[in-house]
């Protein structure tokens, strides 16, 4: 997703999340203005990335 001339990361949050929190979308700027560079960063954000998971579910 871009807004202006930044790129953003946008992820639908799971339904046990977003019942809890005001807002169904994880929204996070990549602080680019790149295509390239957002795509690698953005690959790093995505919930597949076994970085993202060890993470997220070990704190």
């Amino acid at each position: 997703m871009r807004r202006g001339r930044i790129f953003y990361f946008r992820k639908r949050l799971p339904k046990k999340l977003s019942n809890q929190v005001p807002n169904q979308f994880l929204c996070l700027s990549l602080r680019t203005d790149l295509p390239l560079d957002a795509v690698k960063r953005a690959a790093r954000c995505s919930p597949s990335s076994s970085r993202w998971r060890k993470h997220t579910w070990t704190h």
